[in-house]
């Protein structure tokens, strides 16, 4: 779903997101978030239901601020709902998540411009 550039994009937000603790960004910023942000864009892009997909994929024009509302809550409750089997993530997901999320529909709501 996602292309690297888009990736990259996407990791400098979190790492210069203040709502993110510090010892998360020295530590693990370089290695943890590129693996949070690569396992989001599996799961969104490997089961999102085919409703969500189109949304994503025919943005030429941008998203309304309604879909737009919408599409940050069902991506945000899907993934969390996705990763109860995956320890690790459910520590660090839900701090880094609503940027992931939010980075990603606000390019939808661009035209699809991350």
């Amino acid at each position: 779903m996602l292309s690297q550039a888009q990736k990259d994009t996407v990791l400098q937000k979190i790492l210069n997101e203040p709502k993110v603790p510090a010892f998360l960004k020295k530590k693990l910023g370089k290695i943890l978030f590129p693996v949070l942000i690569n396992e989001v864009d599996i799961l969104l892009s490997g089961a999102l239901p085919v409703e969500i997909q189109d949304l994503i994929n025919s943005t030429a024009d941008g998203l309304t601020p309604e879909e737009t509302a919408h599409l940050s809550q069902v991506l945000i409750g899907y993934a969390l709902a996705k990763i109860k089997d995956k320890p690790v993530l459910q520590m660090v997901l839900p701090i880094v998540l609503p940027i992931i999320v939010d980075t990603i529909v606000d390019a939808l709501a661009h035209g699809n411009k991350l």
